[in-house]
């Protein structure tokens, strides 16, 4: 249960035992009150008997002197009288007046006293009557009590439900900022450390939205300064992937080119029939075998030459090179010109590489449309292709997608896959978010070294 309906249960159980509480008292005062009622009733109509008795010896008639006693008594509202014969027969009785209002009977059960009854014996002037019975009964001033409790109950509830209303006002009042921290949390816990919680509400509250206020503000520059070194560390895998590049290009594409001039000179300096020109043929195609191998490292390091050609460019270059080698396949583009931070390029190059790569490794498309677009604060690519989605898959995707997500993710950017059923097939998606911050971080670093196009046309 929440917070607030703890609360609300509690204030609901506070009021009705209060509620409660109050019935029993009242209940205890109504029957002590009753009690005392009877008591008076009974003295005063055994008294108004005991002064009319008194006189009946010098009547004419006694039996009807205490027939003229109980009619007397007749429509009273408490007591009623009765004439008993010797064998403990009713002879006459008065009848009580009807009450204003009935009375439940679980609350005559509850508060009404049990009826006193008494007798008061006669001499024998009076027989056959041989005593006057009293019985006492509050009818009427239960029904009295009845009608002023239900509307003290009435008034009660009506308190009771207003302070039950009026405290779930205030308990939704008072957590609703509790509301604004969830929300901020979960905010947090999605990676946003923008929300700011006003410091409004109780002191406890004002208090919690103080300290997330300072919470967020700590994880707003812990994210700023791990982005900067992602992007720092990114960067310097770049320069060392360059600097790779450059050595395998100017130490061992040179001996590659010296050993296939050696085995070709070698080749023609024997005749074709002997075996040392099939070793030097052999040696020629190890070589060039080699250089392939090289180009294809190289092509790895710098994939699609952003650094020299800019992101636009080397992607267009992309889609020519997937072209040639894939004449079966329409592949389609759609990118937006722009100058972005060159750390924010080389991720988005490598992961539309990647994305296209797998497609046509491991599906069987034949449409693949690759687009790249921005607006003001990240730029979104989508690589999407109908080559039959997960079921056209020949292999589980691997260190490829992961390595995408992963950088991706140290820009503070994110990679969506999705499956599409008409036609079948899969859209990677992924964005990355630039700031001022990393546009300054990307202009103070060097974008590409002045060898680069010469390795690329030599790797070509």
């Amino acid at each position: 249960m929440s917070l607030r309906g703890r609360l609300a249960l509690a204030t609901a159980l506070a009021c009705l035992a209060a509620l409660l509480i109050g019935s029993v008292l009242a209940g205890l005062h109504v029957r002590a009150r009753l009690a005392e009622a009877m008591a008076a009733d009974r003295e005063l109509a055994r008294g108004s008997v005991a002064r009319m008795l008194a006189e009946l010896p010098a009547a004419a008639n006694p039996r009807q002197e205490l027939e003229a006693l109980v009619r007397l008594f007749d429509g009273a509202t408490n007591v009623r009288l009765s004439l008993i014969d010797g064998s403990g027969t009713e002879q006459a009785r008065s009848y009580l007046a009807a009450p204003r209002a009935a009375v439940p009977g679980w609350f005559e059960a509850l508060v009404a006293p049990e009826p006193d009854a008494s007798r008061i014996s006669l001499a024998g002037y009076a027989a056959p009557i041989a005593a006057v019975g009293v019985r006492v009964e509050p009818r009427s001033e239960l029904a009295e009590v009845w009608a002023a409790m239900r509307l003290g109950l009435t008034i009660l509830g009506l308190v009771a439900g207003l302070a039950l209303g009026f405290g779930w006002i205030t308990i939704a009042l008072s957590l609703r900022p509790l509301d604004r921290l969830a929300l901020a949390l979960g905010r947090v816990g999605a990676g946003d450390y923008t929300l700011r919680l006003p410091r409004t509400g109780p002191p406890e509250i004002a208090g919690l939205a103080g300290r997330y206020n300072a919470m967020a503000e700590r994880l707003t520059a812990m994210a700023t300064e791990n982005r900067r070194l992602s992007e720092q560390i990114l960067r310097l895998q770049d320069e060392e992937r360059a600097e790779l590049a450059r050595d395998l290009h100017d130490d061992i594409g040179p001996l590659l080119f010296a050993i296939d001039v050696d085995a070709s000179a070698i080749a023609r300096a024997v005749p074709a029939a002997e075996s040392i020109h099939g070793r030097a043929e052999a040696i020629r195609g190890a070589a060039g075998q080699a250089r392939t191998a090289v180009r294809r490292i190289l092509d790895h390091l710098r994939p699609g030459l952003a650094p020299s050609l800019g992101l636009t460019a080397a992607l267009r270059h992309l889609a020519e090179d997937l072209g040639r080698r894939h004449p079966d396949v329409a592949i389609s583009t759609a990118f937006e010109e722009g100058a972005w931070p060159a750390v924010v390029e080389a991720a988005i190059s490598r992961a539309v590489r990647e994305a296209a790569v797998n497609a046509l490794r491991h599906g069987h498309p034949t449409r693949l449309a690759l687009s790249v677009g921005a607006d003001a604060h990240a730029i979104r690519f989508t690589v999407a292709d109908d080559g039959g989605g997960w079921r056209g898959l020949q292999a589980e995707p691997g260190f490829g997608l992961l390595g995408m997500r992963e950088r991706l993710a140290a820009l503070g950017g994110a990679l969506e896959l999705a499956e599409t059923v008409q036609p079948p097939g899969l859209v990677v998606s992924g964005s990355v978010p630039f700031s001022a911050e990393t546009e300054a971080t990307a202009a103070a670093s060097v974008r590409a070294d002045d060898g680069a196009k010469s390795l690329d046309r030599t790797a070509a």
